[in-house]
């Protein structure tokens, strides 16, 4: 009887501990998980300042040895903006063009803002460009986007 009194001191004071450590790390939890929402909301603000020069295009057929440099030129002119190769930075297609996805998309990183800030205010005369003026484009639209970050996407279809 006595060694059950004893086992059971021995196992409320282990509970009573055990629920302390638990507390405990409940509390380094919730402010782990503070901080990586704060890293996170960090990481995404620089992520949106690194895409501010960029814009991604769709719509835009292409093979995958195909210039997407001169695609966005091509394009920029037949919306009235005239750029070269030396006004884009970069540009990429988003994937390589497959059968179930013809189209996967272009980003296109430009030196300036004013460059980028351009093509993006004349992307509405897309909509007024005959289809046959468009090279021979697939699809009815051709859309421009700001992709800033995984957590702010503008879109603005032409």
């Amino acid at each position: 009887m006595r060694s059950m009194k004893n086992e059971m001191s021995s196992i409320k004071q282990t509970n009573k501990e055990l629920q302390t450590e638990n507390k405990y790390l409940k509390e380094t939890l919730l402010g782990l998980e503070s901080q990586n929402e704060a890293l996170e909301h960090s990481v995404n603000e620089l992520e949106q300042y690194s895409r501010k020069p960029c814009l991604e295009f769709q719509g835009i057929p292409y093979t995958k040895d195909e210039s997407t440099d001169e695609l966005i030129i091509e394009l920029a002119q037949k919306i009235g903006v005239n750029i070269c190769n030396s006004d884009i930075n970069i540009s990429h297609g988003l994937a390589q063009p497959t059968n179930s996805n013809p189209n996967p998309g272009i980003i296109a990183k430009f030196h300036s803002r004013k460059v980028r800030d351009a093509v993006f205010s004349n992307r509405k005369k897309l909509g007024s460009l005959p289809s046959v003026f468009l090279w021979s484009f697939l699809y009815k639209y051709i859309y421009i986007f700001i992709r800033r970050s995984n957590f702010t996407y503008f879109m603005t279809k032409s």
